[in-house]
């Protein structure tokens, strides 16, 4: 089953942005339309997405083990990089005022026990 985690850009009328585990893309929709504007490929099994208005960026957490940064240019957006995670790791949250994106990661073994892995956007 395909799950899709909307995003809408601060102000009226900005793009929805939608990510889909499989096929694993963000494709960002008109809002008005339905119609798509742009899709990018994104990691597997996607589970959360965030937009880092700072940055310009999305920040897509995967349960393949990454976490995808796709980030918007003079052409739109593109991935520019990924954060290797945890197997599993897929449920993530973005806080801006912590300037922090937290990534939880499932106990694998009773040795490897749960943890919350922190980055830090750069720039």
């Amino acid at each position: 089953m395909a799950g899709i985690f909307p995003w809408r850009s601060s102000g009226a009328g900005g793009p929805v942005a939608v990510v889909f585990p499989q096929p694993p893309e963000l494709v960002l929709l008109d809002p008005a339309t339905g119609s798509a504007e742009q899709s990018v490929d994104s990691c597997g099994d996607a589970d959360d997405v965030f937009f880092d208005g700072k940055r310009e960026r999305f920040y897509v957490s995967c349960g393949d083990g990454e976490t995808d940064i796709i980030e918007r240019d003079a052409n739109g957006f593109r991935t520019i990089g990924s954060v290797r995670t945890s197997d599993g790791a897929r449920t993530s949250l973005f806080v801006p005022e912590l300037d922090r994106l937290f990534v939880a990661v499932r106990a694998a073994q009773p040795m490897l026990p749960a943890a919350v892995l922190v980055f830090r956007p750069s720039p």
